[in-house]
């Protein structure tokens, strides 16, 4: 299973837009909970995907909470993720409130914000690398 996720991680920065400017920071964002709700996904876990398109993070989460299929998910991974200068990026407001492990990745700036790619997960993320 931590293949899994190390392979997302990889495949999704791959994606990573070559158009546009690189931000200044391309270092990965990691939110992690002082205590895991599970230690690892389960064997069948429920996986979903979605470009956010660059909404804020509490826009996300109450849109997430409202569905209870959604509310179920076990990871996350996500694109057009935004983050404004040194702030919390919007996927670690998610995992703060979706009570979620979460890891971005800035791809490229847009306007006053970097945009990237995230993965929430339930179980601890053990390591990431681009």
């Amino acid at each position: 299973m931590r293949r899994t996720v190390a392979v997302l991680a990889v495949a999704l920065a791959a994606c990573s837009f070559n158009l546009q400017k690189n931000p200044k920071d391309l270092s990965i964002e990691s939110t992690f909970l002082k205590q895991a709700t599970v230690t690892e996904l389960p064997g069948q876990f429920k996986f979903a995907t979605f470009n956010i398109h660059k909404e804020p993070g509490d826009k996300v989460a109450k849109a997430i909470l409202a569905d209870r299929e959604l509310r179920e998910v076990d990871l996350f991974v996500m694109q057009e993720v935004p983050r404004w200068g040194d702030t919390c990026s919007a996927a670690c407001d998610l995992g703060k409130r979706l009570g979620m492990h979460a890891l971005y990745a800035p791809g490229h700036i847009e306007g006053d914000k970097d945009m990237g790619i995230a993965i929430l997960s339930k179980a601890p993320i053990l390591s990431a690398q681009i």
